[in-house]
């Protein structure tokens, strides 16, 4: 590595024992790496048999994403926001026509579990990388639909030092702060830490005719430990907070003839949503010689749901109001 940060690497020619090829890598750059990690093995992109997609966090970043939704937009086979924006923030996602909502949402190799509306959600400035690996992937992941699986990668501690803070604002009253601090705790690089954390208070585009606008806020915080007491063994424990809430499903009355209005269906009093989760767990590797490496990775994570919303029925189409509603409770962890 330069004094710029990046990369150069220097690898004997074949046409001759005293040339040497030497290739520089900027920093900055958001080309893919050649390697991707797969709960079984590290694979070359190469060589898997599959069609994969990897955004890097370079690609993130220029994109400003403040979702995984948005980070797929671009992404061959995939449809995104399904049905349309939603302030829940749930990442609505098919992959060649199969949901990948429910069964194929991985984050680090591992599952991310969902009960009825409780599904967990993440943040992308946690992120190093999304992969997406399109077509069956069981024997690989695990259980997945055929479509294929989106992998969520998490930022790990570098030795080399991330000292970052970033603040943003935005329309409809959006504030966030936001940082990411990574470095060594001793000289010989055997302890390392990360913690990304982020604050939003925010508005969205949707308000009521009478009310407030629809919120969009988020709590979240993420640390990570590292311990390195060996080039062969490495142990990684990790935890993450986060919490969120808005004003719930978005509803606007719909004219005959499909003519959407500007009328938010509800009352602003009443719907809400709020999840709350977190998760613990840890990354165990060790190289027993030079072809056989052991590796256990493990997670507990809960999420607890409350989503009220009134349901809309009896439309008055002029004047824009409804005659009554039926409400609706879910409560789901």
């Amino acid at each position: 590595m330069d004094a710029n940060g990046d990369t150069v690497s220097v690898t004997p020619s074949t046409v001759g024992e005293d040339t040497l090829t030497v290739t520089k890598t900027p920093s900055n750059s958001s080309a893919v790496p050649d390697q991707t990690t797969r709960p079984l093995k590290q694979i070359h992109l190469l060589e898997v048999p599959q069609s994969v997609s990897v955004i890097t966090r370079q690609q993130l970043d220029r994109q400003n994403v403040q979702s995984v939704t948005e980070a797929l937009r671009y992404v061959p086979g995939v449809k995104t926001e399904t049905y349309g924006v939603d302030p829940k923030g749930y990442d609505w996602i098919y992959i060649r026509g199969f949901n990948a909502l429910t069964t194929n949402d991985y984050r680090d190799g591992l599952r991310q579990l969902n009960n009825s509306y409780s599904y967990f959600r993440t943040e992308p400035y946690a992120l190093e990388r999304i992969d997406i690996v399109r077509g069956p992937s069981s024997t690989l992941f695990g259980l997945g639909d055929a479509g294929g699986i989106v992998n969520r990668v998490s930022k790990m501690p570098d030795a080399r030092g991330v000292h970052e803070v970033e603040v943003q604002l935005g329309n409809f009253n959006r504030r966030q702060a936001q940082f990411d601090m990574s470095d060594k705790l001793d000289d010989e690089g055997q302890w390392l830490y990360r913690v990304v954390g982020l604050a939003r208070d925010s508005d969205t585009q949707f308000q009521y005719r009478d009310g407030p606008h629809v919120e969009d806020n988020r709590l979240y915080l993420a640390p990570t430990l590292t311990w390195l007491p060996s080039a062969d063994t490495s142990l990684t424990l990790r935890a993450d907070y986060l919490r969120d809430t808005s004003g719930g499903t978005v509803a606007v009355l719909t004219n005959p003839g499909n003519k959407t209005t500007d009328t938010l269906l509800g009352d602003y009093n009443y719907n809400r949503f709020r999840q709350e989760q977190y998760s613990v767990g840890y990354e165990f590797s060790q190289q027993l010689s030079e072809g056989i490496k052991f590796r256990q990775n493990l997670r507990y994570g809960q999420t607890d749901t409350i989503l009220n919303n009134l349901l809309a029925g009896d439309p008055d189409f002029t004047t824009n109001t409804v005659r009554h509603a039926t409400p609706f409770v879910l409560m789901s962890t």
